[in-house]
């Protein structure tokens, strides 16, 4: 054609939608389309939606008049006069890197908006792609996927499109970057921090004598002290089975404890995981840390009582009205009708006759009172029986 190889309008309007124009040329203007201005006289003219493609011209469309474009989301044209190259569908330009497009009508290379938080807009963008999972882009206007960062340790982003990575919470942590989730702080002790990236700066064991099964404990509440009975020396620890038994000669009467106690002196326990001691019974030996009930050994006259701050028993003095045989043996009160009168009194003596002794653990006896009769080792008086015209007396 002459003017115009495949449409040439002038004192005219035209609307072109969903057309295609190609391979059309022309030797005296635009091959696709020409809008002559200076002939055209009301109205304005309209492409919508169509298609140019190999047309061959110095231009495929030329407008003189004003020309309003109808363009697919992404695209832009002028509004107004102007001159286009060949190949496009829609509008010829597409909306700048960095923003988008959803409008038909769109003039300006900026189209409708920057770009929105969390994603990147290539050209010829209609909306914004996401940052990918493990990424993040705070500001606007990102014209590619370069640009969305990634999260850096103790942060994550398990979600597309985010302006921000969340950082991980108390009780979690990650070391690495791109994370999509963070990783629950190992059982044995806790992750008190948020935002945790280094495990080795942020766990806390839980200290001797706890532990802690779960994973993703934010605070020393979830270890879990020992049982009173048993301790648990190290720190770290996962289970129960970390609390270990008190042997026989300790015990701890309190949870949590990181050690035995070794048992008093003067008392015992024979038993494993036990929460208290056995007083250790008169005449035997328990020293500090026993595990069982010794027998003294203590001379003739003398008693053991285990009651030294080193748990070996004194041996003590027999007292007055006792008898003491020695060894483990505890001092033996004297009977009525006998007494000791000396400090550590092998056996007990009977009251010689004309005296008696009537109570337990005498040292002394009493004197037989007249007309009463006390045979040796008397325990009462008993009345005499004298003939007529004789009296008894106290032999």
């Amino acid at each position: 054609a002459a003017d115009g190889g495949a449409l040439f309008a002038e004192r005219s309007t035209f609307t072109l939608r969903g057309c295609e124009l190609t391979h059309n040329s022309a030797t005296n203007g635009a091959a696709a389309v020409l809008y002559n201005s200076a002939k055209s006289t009301t109205g304005r003219s309209t492409m919508a939606l169509s298609r140019v493609a190999a047309n061959s011209g110095s231009m495929s469309v030329t407008a003189f008049a004003r020309l309003t474009w109808e363009c697919f989301p992404g695209q832009y044209a002028p509004d107004g006069v102007g001159e286009f190259a060949d190949n496009f569908t829609g509008c010829p330009f597409e909306c700048a890197a960095g923003f988008v497009g959803n409008t038909a009508h769109e003039t300006l290379p900026t189209c409708s908006a920057p770009c929105p938080r969390g994603n990147y807009c290539p050209k010829g963008s209609s909306a914004g792609w996401p940052c990918p999972k493990g990424t993040s882009f705070a500001g606007r206007g990102a014209a590619d996927p370069s640009l969305c960062s990634p999260c850096a340790p103790g942060s994550y982003a398990n979600e597309t499109g985010l302006a921000r990575c969340t950082p991980c919470s108390a009780g979690t942590y990650t070391e690495r970057e791109y994370s999509t989730g963070c990783e629950g702080c190992p059982a044995g002790g806790y992750c008190r921090a948020a935002g945790a990236a280094s495990l080795a700066l942020t766990f806390m064991p839980c200290r001797p004598g706890t532990f802690n099964e779960k994973q993703g404990a934010s605070s020393a509440d979830a270890c879990t002290a020992c049982p009173a009975g048993t301790y648990g020396s190290l720190a770290g620890q996962k289970s129960m089975t970390s609390c270990e038994s008190c042997t026989p000669g300790s015990f701890t009467s309190q949870e949590g404890r990181d050690t035995c106690t070794r048992c008093p002196a003067a008392t015992y326990q024979n038993d494993t995981g036990a929460s208290s001691c056995k007083q250790c019974k008169a005449g035997s030996f328990c020293a500090r840390g026993s595990s069982l009930e010794l027998p003294a050994a203590c001379g003739p006259g003398t008693y053991a009582n285990a009651s030294d701050v080193s748990g070996v028993p004194a041996c003590f003095d027999c007292e007055p009205g006792h008898s003491c045989a020695g060894g483990a043996a505890l001092p033996t009160a004297c009977t009525p009708g006998s007494h000791a009168a000396a400090r550590k009194s092998l056996t007990c003596e009977l009251c010689p006759a004309a005296t008696y002794q009537n109570d337990t653990g005498a040292s002394w006896c009493r004197l037989c009172s007249a007309g009463s009769f006390c045979p040796h080792g008397s325990s009462l008086e008993l009345p005499a029986a004298c003939d007529p015209g004789t009296y008894a007396n106290a032999l």
